[in-house]
């Protein structure tokens, strides 16, 4: 017979002669897969995006290599004033030196985040209302220490009465002297609390400071997540410390009390949508398994009919395994290939199933059916196979590596579902209780693809006249063995 020499054929054929072994194999490769899966970085940074060579992508590597990471910025809500010249503007203090991790010698670092920031040191620059004004008092107590030294006292004398006519500071500066911090921070031509334009990047408005901090560049992925998550920590943390007592009593050290911290900034957003796409991955996972089985479990008649919802599954699981392997990551688009994936694996199952199927009505069983049924739906299988890898490959032709990424994972994806289907997917039929469509009674229809039917008696029926013709009005269904 022609068809014997077929590689389809030939293929499922040895799989149902070797169905359990096949079986074994498949199920350890996907189990193996799937823990390998689940081990995948994710990445929402520029590079999935755009590509390395791109121009654009090579300048901001260039400023990311002088200034460090995009900043993490942590808004300070709540009124200046109150912020600033009060109680809090000691609490920024401590908060932007923990964040920084500079801790002076001699001193302990607060236990927990600040601990582990400052051990770990993932923060290249730090610039916040509280070290701002802090370097304005260290610069002026040294200017004014220098101009002691090298001015007549009388010149000395008139220079400190000229400041405090002009300025309204009479008293050294420090955090916690008004006067200074209000001339320093505040326009006192316009209306009370409003900072003054040239310090925008650290005060934006009168209800609102920012404390702006740059990560290091050569931080990994991991490594960014866990500053982030430290960062988080820091700002949220409301333990009272003896180290930060207020009265003799034990205080927060970083709440404020006329105010509140939010974590925003781009590594912070990046982060986010990284930390999500795994969850994303599992929910769509999730609901794919919960449709598609009820979608089958409805519609497919076929015994195992869950089975191609299986083979779907495993080959999702070995395609993002290789990603795994490869050093790949995940990626917003990536996210998207399990449906799609899934979708196509489960059709080309059915089609095998259900062929399969046909050719046990008849009387077929074995690796002769399964060698009849890959051979008959095979190549045409085989052909929108390759011709939706085909598509999926003009996916590479994208300047956006993540657009490529995903069409290279769809491209291996289907070629997976396909070999696994046409080797583990006819193991396992093999291994089913006899008979897929057989049934007694008056369903002629399901015989006609093979032109043949099932009896009322269970028996093979060949249609009466030609192979393919129907018989005639009031017919009957007999044997005709």
């Amino acid at each position: 017979m022609p068809g014997r020499r077929r590689p389809f054929g030939a293929i499922a054929a040895w799989s149902v002669r070797h169905a359990r072994a096949v079986l074994v194999v498949a199920g350890l490769l996907a189990i193996t897969a799937a823990v390998a899966a689940t081990q995948v970085d994710t990445d929402a940074g520029l590079g999935t995006l755009v590509g390395k060579g791109d121009p654009t992508y090579e300048a901001t590597q260039r400023v990311r290599s002088e200034f460090g990471e995009e900043p993490v910025v942590v808004l300070v809500k709540g009124s200046l004033p109150k912020l600033l010249l009060g109680k809090d503007i000691f609490r920024l203090t401590r908060l932007e030196g923990c964040l920084s991790g500079k801790v002076p010698k001699g001193v302990k670092p607060l236990p927990g985040a600040c601990e582990e920031i400052a051990a770990t040191a993932p923060v290249e620059f730090l610039a916040g209302p509280a070290t701002f004004l802090n370097e304005a008092v260290v610069q002026i107590d040294a200017q004014l220490e220098r101009m002691s030294q090298q001015v007549a006292p009388e010149r000395f004398r008139e220079f400190l009465l000229t400041v405090a006519t002009k300025y309204g500071i009479t008293s050294a500066p420090s955090l916690d002297n008004e006067e200074f911090v209000s001339t320093v921070v505040f326009d006192l031509a316009k209306a009370r609390g409003t900072p003054k334009a040239r310090l925008s990047y650290l005060f934006p408005n009168s209800h609102a400071a920012q404390i702006v901090i740059r990560l290091k560049p050569t931080l990994s992925e991991s490594e960014r997540h866990r500053a982030i998550a430290l960062i988080k920590e820091a700002v949220a943390e409301t333990e009272p410390r003896k180290a930060c007592k207020e009265e003799g009593k034990a205080t927060p050290c970083f709440v404020l009390a006329g105010g509140e911290y939010i974590v925003t900034g781009a590594p912070v957003v990046v982060d986010g949508i990284s930390q999500a796409l795994k969850s994303a991955l599992l929910l769509l996972f999730g609901v794919a398994i919960v449709v598609m089985a009820i979608v089958l479990t409805l519609v497919f008649r076929s015994r195992l009919r869950l089975l191609p919802l299986a083979l779907a599954l495993a080959s999702a699981a070995i395609v993002f395994g290789l990603l795994d392997l490869v050093g790949g990551s995940l990626t917003m688009a990536s996210v998207a290939v399990l449906p799609i994936l899934i979708g196509l694996a489960v059709d080309y199952a059915i089609q095998f199933q259900a062929r399969l199927d046909e050719v046990q009505a008849t009387g077929a069983s074995g690796a002769e059916a399964a060698r009849t049924a890959a051979n008959l739906s095979g190549p045409t299988i085989a052909t929108a196979c390759l011709a939706t890898a085909a598509g999926f490959l003009v996916l590479l032709l994208s300047p956006t590596p993540m657009v490529r990424g995903f069409g290279l994972l769809l491209v291996a994806g289907v070629l997976l579902a396909f070999i696994l289907v046409m080797t583990a997917g006819f193991a396992a039929l093999s291994l089913r209780p006899s008979g897929g469509w057989r049934r007694g009674g008056n369903h002629p229809e399901e015989a006609l693809a093979t032109g043949g039917m099932v009896g009322p008696g269970g028996d093979r029926t060949r249609l009466a006249g030609a192979p393919w013709s129907l018989p005639g009005p009031g017919a009957s269904y007999t044997s005709s063995r």
